[in-house]
């Protein structure tokens, strides 16, 4: 099964103000995340049923997962 990427604009700004190298390592494991959007190390965010995150070269991703619509939604990056 594999996932539709949504990014929220504040996710994208993330990725511009990230150094080159960092923001292609993003990029791959968000690439990753469309396949399996659980992967080893992924935590769900507290108080949030859908929302989960994982750590990409000491930044955190937060994604959302919208299963009806098979839609990964990154929330931001920090």
């Amino acid at each position: 099964m594999r996932w539709t990427p949504r990014y929220d604009i504040e996710a994208v700004r993330a990725i511009y103000t990230l150094p080159r190298g960092v923001a292609g390592e993003v990029t791959e494991a968000i690439k990753n995340l469309l396949t399996d959007p659980q992967p080893p190390g992924s935590e769900r965010v507290p108080g949030r049923d859908q929302t989960f995150q994982i750590q990409v070269q000491g930044h955190r991703v937060e994604y959302e997962l919208m299963a009806e619509q098979q839609i990964l939604k990154i929330l931001f990056i920090e």
